[in-house]
């Protein structure tokens, strides 16, 4: 408090009291009309069930990403606004790559795909032509090997005008499936 007190500037806080409640702390300096500072405020919200739920997302989140690099599948989202493309970390893993290097443009991403009807589709979608996206494709590994892949995916989000603005799906690795009919 005499931290906030001397600095003048609101301090935040997540804290466990000892019985094993969490609270969210926020002191500010208490300013007048006059915009003088006439003490501190004080605020706490109990949130342990947040906590618990935070607790309980995070441990779905990863089981979500371990299914999805067992079976060499991934999720995808583009957002046509911003030009950004984000892939799942599991599938890059799969192909040996690190997602902290790989691009995020729609351009940068459909230059991986041996042919580019991929990056055709995509603006297909985004442009409001196509309302989903199935396709099969070649995608290049970090090792420049390709392996089949079946992209799926769907709209998302809408502006006001009802164009599509961001869509997304999976990415399924399928070189290990079985032709059909066998």
């Amino acid at each position: 408090m005499h931290e906030v007190q001397d600095s003048l500037t609101k301090k935040e806080k997540e804290i466990e009291d000892t019985e094993g409640r969490y609270w969210f702390v926020r002191i500010r300096p208490y300013r007048t009309e006059y915009n003088s500072v006439d003490g501190i405020i004080v605020t706490m919200i109990e949130i342990t069930n947040l906590k618990a739920e935070r607790s309980k997302v995070a441990e779905t989140r990863e089981k979500f990403e371990q299914v999805l690099e067992i079976s060499n599948m991934g999720w995808w989202e583009y957002d046509g606004r911003s030009d950004h493309f984000d892939i799942s970390h599991s599938f890059l893993k799969n192909c040996g790559y690190d997602k902290e290097y790989f691009p995020t443009t729609l351009s940068g991403i459909t230059s991986y795909f041996k042919k580019n009807h991929v990056k055709s589709a995509f603006e297909e979608m985004i442009n409001g032509y196509k309302d989903n996206i199935d396709i099969f494709a070649s995608y290049r590994c970090d090792d420049n090997s390709y392996i089949p892949v079946h992209l799926l995916g769907r709209v998302l989000e809408k502006d006001h005008d009802e164009d599509p603005t961001r869509i997304g799906g999976t990415i399924i690795d399928i070189s290990n499936y079985k032709e059909q009919g066998e």
